[in-house]
């Protein structure tokens, strides 16, 4: 970790820190998890390595969540087989903010 304290000073972590609230809010109200995404976009490959791991982890799980919201979506109609896929792909979307934002905290990569 030593080697990522002089990251602690980039702005680019309080972009991380933003990114992980708003996807926070948005998995419960919806467009916030949008600009989050938009904002994790522009400021990719702005900050120091660690910084940079959360803003690839942040695009790579919005699309993976997207992804699985549309075959959720898809598949609703199959014996509510896309309920389930749906729920536990929300849990899965919170469960990855949660522990990105308690590592973003932290200053560690992820």
């Amino acid at each position: 970790m030593d080697s990522y304290i002089d990251e602690r000073t980039d702005s680019t972590w309080n972009s991380v820190k933003l990114v992980y609230i708003l996807h926070l809010i948005g998995a419960f109200t919806g467009l916030p998890v949008f600009i989050g995404a938009i904002l994790s976009h522009v400021k990719r490959g702005d900050g120091g390595p660690a910084a940079n791991s959360h803003l690839e982890r942040q695009i790579s799980v919005f699309w993976t969540f997207v992804i699985t919201w549309i075959v959720g979506v898809m598949t609703t109609f199959l014996l509510g087989l896309g309920l389930i896929i749906l729920f536990f792909g929300w849990v899965w979307f919170v469960w990855q903010m949660v522990i990105g934002l308690s590592k973003a905290s932290d200053y560690e990569p992820i």
